[in-house]
């Protein structure tokens, strides 16, 4: 389990047991694409990236990596991802983590599922020894922008500035 004891979820009003943060499984894959399904990255079009039929396939295809869930009373109530792949940056191979997949069922926010995965993720990543994470974020996707501003001790990104795509 990913989470340090700095910010740790709370139970749900309706559970009396505490939502757990681990690594998604095969056995995830069926709640992973509903939770894909009910959740698109908002922003001045909403946009949302078909995983059908396996959701982990991407994260294979994008590096080396991990999808952490939360889990309560058997039930996903959001996920991150991260996954690494060698780059030349400052003329020097390094390891770049992509930061994604930041999804929490609209039932579940506002409850600090969000932060609790944030921090475990940066968890994960520390432990891998990451010094170098990238991540996109859609224009408008103003939500998001509370992880990446230094809340919910993680540091702050520095934004590279607006792309077009």
């Amino acid at each position: 389990m990913y989470c340090r004891a700095r910010f740790l979820p709370t139970p749900s009003r309706c559970s009396r047991a505490m939502p757990e943060i681990r690594a998604a499984t095969r056995a995830d894959n069926g709640q992973l694409l509903a939770l894909t399904r009910a959740t698109p990255m908002p922003g001045a079009i909403g946009l949302r990236i078909d995983r059908e039929p396996d959701f982990l396939r991407l994260l294979s295809l994008r590096g080396e990596g991990t999808v952490l869930v939360q889990v309560e009373d058997g039930e996903i109530q959001g996920c991150i991802s991260a996954s690494s792949r060698p780059v030349r940056a400052a003329g020097a191979r390094r390891t770049l983590w992509y930061v994604g997949d930041l999804k929490v069922r609209p039932d579940c926010r506002k409850r600090g599922v969000g932060a609790a995965l944030a921090v475990a993720a940066l968890d994960y990543l520390l432990d891998q020894g990451a010094d170098l994470l990238a991540c996109v974020v859609a224009r408008g996707n103003h939500r998001v922008l509370t992880f990446l501003e230094g809340k919910f001790q993680i540091p702050p990104f520095r934004s590279l500035g607006p792309k077009s795509v």
